[in-house]
């Protein structure tokens, strides 16, 4: 009894580091160019995946290793969905300050002020 209650209480940690994998990359790791900072989007990049393991399977992965990623991003998907929401303002101001102020790689529009007469 005693090996299975530390068991589990050395467990509980890694689980709690393990979950959320899809908030964190959509609030941290990602940039908006490669579908990070979006709305539940930590959701949304599970579920792609959940879909593209098994849609399109990549050649190199067995059916085994197919099957246990997509089983831990299934068990992922609703504490990635409570991190979404509680990250949600976040993303959302982040959003909004993103469209405020023009991306870096693009050029500043050009000033449409008048052009001053010059006086002879």
């Amino acid at each position: 009894m005693m090996r299975r209650f530390v068991a589990v209480l050395l467990m509980l940690p890694l689980l709690t580091l393990a979950s959320g994998c899809g908030t964190f990359c959509n609030t941290v790791w990602w940039i908006p160019s490669e579908g990070g900072q979006r709305v539940y989007g930590g959701v949304r990049a599970e579920a792609g995946e959940v879909k593209r393991l098994a849609v399109s399977p990549s050649p190199h992965e067995t059916a085994w290793d197919r099957f246990r990623v997509a089983s831990l991003l299934v068990l992922d998907l609703p504490l990635s969905a409570v991190g979404d929401t509680l990250t949600l303002p976040y993303v959302l101001w982040l959003g909004r300050s993103a469209s405020i102020r023009p991306a870096p790689d693009q050029p500043t529009p050009p000033d449409k002020s008048p052009v001053p007469a010059s006086s002879k």
